[in-house]
């Protein structure tokens, strides 16, 4: 490959790279402003349900079994040491990854 092409390439792969950062900018302040409307609400349920994986932490038993949204948000207020569930916002940074 010639070091024209090379640089052709490497000014398609960083076009490409700056759509798809542009793209998850736009999704991640999508997130970033529902997640404000339900702290704004006070929807305790739905952010409940928008910043956790309930089906995943019964499953792994952090949740019990039940469909009590009231429980699964005081656990996750004791967990934490919150008064509440919304302190959440302001302690997680970044992107949770589960296998």
């Amino acid at each position: 490959m010639t070091n024209e092409n090379v640089k052709k390439v490497l000014h398609d792969l960083k076009a490409q790279l700056q759509q798809l950062e542009s793209k998850q900018l736009h999704e991640n302040c999508a997130a970033i402003k529902q997640e404000i409307d339900l702290i704004e609400s006070n929807n305790e349920v739905a952010y409940l349900e928008f910043k956790f994986d309930i089906k995943g932490l019964k499953k792994c038993g952090f949740f019990d079994k039940t469909n009590d949204n009231s429980k699964h948000i005081e656990r996750v207020c004791t967990f934490y040491g919150y008064k509440s569930i919304f302190e959440y916002s302001k302690q997680v940074t970044g992107v949770h990854l589960s296998t």
